[in-house]
Formats: C-alpha cells, structure tokens, sequence
C-alpha cells in the first residue's frame, strides 16, 4: 500500500522540504524507503535490489527504522523498542548495532541512509 505523498514527504532538519520526496512504502509484511525493502514475513532484507544478510536484532532496528522513516530516535527510545524494558543493555550497544547495520546496508557503495542526528540520536533518512 502507498503511503500518500503528503504523509509521505517530511521536513529536513534545516526546514527545507526534500526535493525528491522519499519513496515510503508501509504494509504488515512489507516494508519500504528508497532502495531499501522488507519483507517481515520471510525476514528478506535487499537494496537496489541486491539481497542484505543481517542478524536479528539489526533486523529488527531496521524495522523500526523503516515503520518509522525520517523520525529521530535517541539510545534510550531505540534500546526501550528493540531490546525492551527487561533486559540490562548499555545505551552503546546502540551505536554498536546501528554501526553494523550501516555495514549491511552500505556494503555496496550506496549512500548512507542512516543519519546520526548530533546528540539527539538516529534516523533513516534520504541523505543530501
């Protein structure tokens, strides 16, 4: 299902709207920004079209992240949503697991779509 373009189109930080509004895709089972599709279901991952293995729990950041496209989300909000409230985690074991999904991710060159916001947090964004 296609998310509207006006749900769809978000501000950048600097208030400039995106001159490409970015391509969100959201469904139970699938999930999508830009290049980067989810199937939940079968647990795929791909880019440009080119399978991504990942581990689990980068999985399952990067599901928050794509139902979540272009919000900032600190350590805390992020260990509270994938890790839970249960279980003693430090706040880096965020970048830990943010930086190897960036790996998965960029591994074939392509842009970054994981922004570090400057004490705030992270997001997945379009990069300019």
């Amino acid at each position: 299902m296609e998310v509207p373009k006006n749900q769809a189109s978000k501000q950048l930080s600097d208030g400039d709207e995106q001159s490409n509004s970015a391509r969100v895709a959201c469904s139970r089972d699938h999930l999508e920004f830009l290049d980067v599709v989810m199937d939940v279901r079968t647990q795929r991952v791909s880019r440009s079209g080119r399978p991504i293995k990942m581990r689990p729990v980068e999985f399952r950041l990067l599901q928050y992240f794509l139902e979540h496209p272009q919000q900032v989300f600190s350590r805390a909000e992020l260990l509270s949503s994938i890790w839970g409230q249960h279980l003693h985690v430090v706040s880096r074991t965020v970048d830990v697991h943010v930086g190897r999904l960036r790996k998965a991710l960029n591994k074939n060159g392509q842009p970054n779509c994981i922004r570090t916001v400057h004490s705030r947090g992270y997001s997945l964004d379009a990069q300019d």
